[in-house]
């Protein structure tokens, strides 16, 4: 652990700022070159609200796609900034550790403005951990709320004006949609929790983890209820989501964190599930799960409507057609934030092809 700060402490002091606020400066979208046959790819996926840009690494191409998230607190919570770029730097010089089934993505902060500025908040003072949309989960109590328990039980108005407000909060909402499991790593509390209401793939992945890690295995955050959190968030949707706290606020817990994702990877089949289709539970319409996903996260019936086709092929793309609009896949879109295209007009679009008799790419997929 010692050689991973001493290298945090050598940067830092190239760049002239101290290695607890250590901001990425240049967003790439590059593939590093590697002596492994397994992908190392760089990736920018936006920018924070002052301007820094959100990045992270790839590694490998699986189908079973492995989110590490760190610092979503900001300046408090450095050191959880400090472990993903400890992990970043040993899967860079041992990529083949990667299985072959599996994508190991690590964004070292969503929360570039609060690590610069030392706080907990964004540039905003929200807390991008009480901002996410938790209210169509089937869980009442956390429920995304303005007023809300932060570090300590602290109550205050810092969930953010509405749900998912800020900048940073929907890059997070496209980020991982297409995610198998997200590591939302935090500190300080030494156990590791699951989503809050039953989800049992997020359970597994919580009690794995925290067996290897030698982390407490809580089921819940016992100090005070969190609402629109990531975790919850990420577990509505199926994803296997979970949160391990850092021992204490200063450490990284390299060794703990880095036996615990190889645990992970290495049961990978059983921990990590492949994302194909998902049943729309009002009309039993299959559609590919990324698609249900992105149909939910950005507002569901609210905004789209329910579905009215089965999963059709649309200009070449995979496509439901809603009341409202329409969704197609993006092939390869995901790793560019766009993992989804929209349409207008859902509705009279679909009784439009419906009566296209010349159509002849149209079929049930």
């Amino acid at each position: 652990m010692k050689k991973y700060l001493l290298m945090l402490s050598m940067v830092a002091g190239l760049l002239c700022i101290p290695a607890t606020t250590l901001v990425a400066q240049t967003p790439t979208n590059q593939a590093t070159p590697s002596p492994s046959a397994v992908p190392i790819v760089d990736l920018t996926f936006g920018s924070s609200l002052q301007g820094r840009a959100i990045t992270g690494t790839r590694f490998g191409n699986g189908p079973r796609k492995l989110f590490l998230v760190s610092n979503t607190h900001g300046g408090p919570e450095a050191n959880t900034y400090q472990l993903a770029m400890a992990l970043l730097e040993h899967f860079r010089q041992r990529p083949n550790e990667v299985p072959a089934d599996v994508s190991l993505y690590i964004i070292p902060t969503v929360n570039p403005d609060g690590l610069a500025i030392g706080t907990r908040f964004n540039s905003r003072s929200v807390d991008l951990n009480r901002n996410m949309d938790t209210n169509f989960d089937a869980c009442p109590e956390n429920d995304w709320n303005q007023t809300v328990e932060g570090a300590y039980g602290i109550v205050s108005d810092t969930g953010g004006a509405f749900v998912e407000s800020e900048l940073e909060s929907q890059l997070v909402r496209d980020l991982v949609l297409d995610a198998s499991a997200v590591v939302w790593i935090h500190s300080d509390g030494g156990d590791v929790f699951p989503a809050f209401c039953e989800h049992a793939p997020s359970i597994a992945l919580a009690q794995a983890y925290a067996a290897a890690s030698g982390y407490r295995y809580d089921r819940y955050w016992g100090n005070y209820m969190i609402t629109g959190g990531m975790h919850d968030w990420a577990g509505a949707l199926g994803i296997a989501s979970i949160t391990p706290e850092l021992s204490t606020g200063e450490l990284p817990d390299f060794e703990q964190n880095l036996r615990a994702v190889q645990a992970v990877m290495a049961r990978a089949e059983e921990l990590l599930p492949l994302v194909t289709t998902t049943v729309e539970s009002t009309t039993g319409i299959t559609m590919p799960t990324l698609l249900w996903r992105y149909w939910r996260a950005h507002g569901g019936p609210d905004v789209f409507g329910l579905p009215i086709s089965p999963v059709v092929e649309y200009e070449g793309q995979p496509t439901v057609f809603f009341a409202e609009q329409s969704l197609s896949l993006v092939p390869n879109g995901a790793d560019r934030m766009q993992p989804v295209a929209r349409g207008e007009a859902g509705q009279t679009l679909w009784q439009e092809y419906l009566l296209d008799q010349r159509s002849t790419s149209y079929h049930v997929r």
